[in-house]
């Protein structure tokens, strides 16, 4: 029963849940999160890049949802 309810919570035994890659994955949402509302107050998409610390290119695909 034990394993059971971990596989309902988690997915099954193959597929192991990583807390890095859960923060990681965290993280990147949050800071997508935030490009996403700074471009919404007419920040210019370098002017982003240079807050995050990304590349232009980067801001742009992040925000065209590529």
């Amino acid at each position: 029963m034990e394993n059971y309810s971990e596989n309902c919570a988690y997915g099954d035994d193959e597929e192991e849940v990583h807390p890095d890659q859960v923060r990681h994955e965290a993280e990147m949402d949050k800071r997508n999160e935030l490009i996403e509302r700074v471009a919404d107050l007419d920040f210019t998409q370098q002017e982003i890049a240079d807050i995050v610390e990304l590349d232009r290119s980067i801001v742009s695909r992040i925000l065209n949802g590529d």
